[in-house]
């Protein structure tokens, strides 16, 4: 019976040790992917991007952040495109007006 209990201990610590292993791995490529594509996405706009941010979630990309022109948001998503397929590229990037100068 003692053999058996100590069977049970030590297949729980392996899943417990499994599952704290497997989780950061899972979670890695996201993150990989979402730098890699903020990498593209400011070479290929020139770093007009302001305030970028890249999530990557199942398959989904979201880019979010503000720029001056609809060139610079259509740049952005076709640099996120051509890095990797995805299911969908969802482009949340504001355009704002350029501020005045002062004068």
């Amino acid at each position: 019976m003692e053999a058996a209990r100590q069977d049970v201990v030590a297949i729980a610590t392996v899943v417990k040790t499994t599952r704290r292993v497997k989780a950061p791995q899972a979670i890695a490529p996201a993150q990989r992917l979402a730098e890699r594509i903020t990498r593209a996405v400011r070479r290929r706009t020139a770093d007009h991007i302001h305030n970028l941010q890249v999530q990557v979630h199942g398959g989904v990309v979201f880019l979010r952040g503000s720029c001056a022109t609809f060139y610079s948001k259509q740049l952005a998503q076709h640099a996120a495109m051509a890095l990797v397929r995805v299911e969908q590229v969802n482009n949340h990037i504001e355009v704002r007006e350029p501020r005045p100068q002062p004068k």
